[in-house]
This record gives structure tokens, sequence and C-alpha cells, in this order.
């Protein structure tokens, strides 16, 4: 899905961040603030638009401390037939994480 403009009358998009199976990703600002703000928008592809939405609300809603340091969802809209998720937006990438290397703790 190409990505330009402006989405859900608030953030303009700036570049693509990346692209995977389950979403595009774009950096873009939020009009609604003074101030620059950047978002990240992760838009689903639309039969991953469930999962995307469930996920992230559980994680946020157990994290009430921000003790997981996980990223915090800003906003939700839909484009199309896409399930668009805004969170805040790390310039630099994702931090890089320890590899594991014993299989019984991996995520199935």
């Amino acid at each position: 899905m190409p990505v330009d403009g402006i989405l859900a009358r608030r953030y303009r998009v700036l570049y693509k961040i990346g692209e995977g199976s389950f979403c595009q990703a774009v950096c873009a600002e939020d009009l609604y603030y003074l101030e620059r703000r950047l978002v990240a928008i992760k838009i689903m592809a639309p039969k991953f638009n469930a999962i995307g939405m469930q996920t992230l609300r559980y994680l946020n809603k157990h994290d009430n401390n921000d003790n997981t340091h996980i990223v915090k969802l800003i906003n939700t809209f839909m484009v199309g037939k896409h399930f668009c998720l805004v969170v805040d937006y790390y310039q630099g990438g994702t931090p890089k994480l320890p590899r594991i290397a014993n299989e019984e703790y991996r995520l199935q």
C-alpha cells in the first residue's frame, strides 16, 4: 500500500521506515502538537488487523508502571481495510537485544 500525505487528518507522513509480512511502518509528524512530535505508524496487512490491535492494547493495559518498556499505543485508525497503530517513534530503530541461545525460552 503506497503511503504518503496526511493520514487520519492528523499525521503527515515523512518517510517509510520499513515493511514486513505483518505491516508497513512509516515515520510521521503528529499535527496536533505545536512542537514537532514524531510518531511511527504501523499499517497492518488486513488479515492481521485484529492481532495487532488486541496485542498492543493487552500489553499496554497490563503495564501501568512502564516496567516492561513496551512501546505505548498513542492512537488507532483505519485507512481503507488497513488497521493502523500509532506509537512513539524512536530514532535509530529498535534496540538490539541479546540472542536467546536456549530453545526452552524462545517464543513459539
